[in-house]
């Protein structure tokens, strides 16, 4: 996620848990990167697509056969925010956004209740999968 669309619709960002904001795919901590990953892309594929079925060359080492992840709803979304804005102290408001993505709520919102961010932004780049093909010489 861009840096700077995290800050307007306070957002936790990319290397975060919960680093997309469409969706509730939650990342992995990988040691051997030393970074926060999301393993599941595939699942953004066609289902008929050969590289669900690729057992072999992915880290969870089996086939992918889940559909794509659910979106968020608006109202989810507006629960999320206020759920960090009521929390106690730190230690909650630090666990409401690890497990959500969501920060207080974000300045649009507070201006005009209807706007719909999940609906009316475009998803980011990890909502697509990038296929490296390797060519023989």
């Amino acid at each position: 996620m861009i840096y700077g669309f995290g800050k307007v619709f306070s957002l936790t960002g990319t290397g975060s848990y919960r680093g997309c904001a469409w969706c509730m795919l939650k990342g992995q901590y990988c040691k051997h990167l030393s970074k926060v990953v999301y393993t599941g892309n595939r699942c953004f594929l066609p289902i008929e697509h050969e590289l669900r079925k690729d057992a072999h060359d992915f880290p969870e080492l089996s086939a992918e056969f889940r559909g794509r992840p659910l979106y968020r709803k608006f109202q989810q979304e507006v629960l999320f925010h206020k759920a960090y804005d009521n929390a106690k102290n730190q230690a909650q408001r630090s666990r409401v956004a690890s497990g959500t993505g969501c920060r207080g709520m974000y300045v649009p919102a507070r201006k005009n209740p209807q706007f719909d961010r999940v609906e009316q932004t475009m998803p980011d780049a990890m909502h697509t999968i990038a296929v490296q093909v390797k060519t023989s010489p």
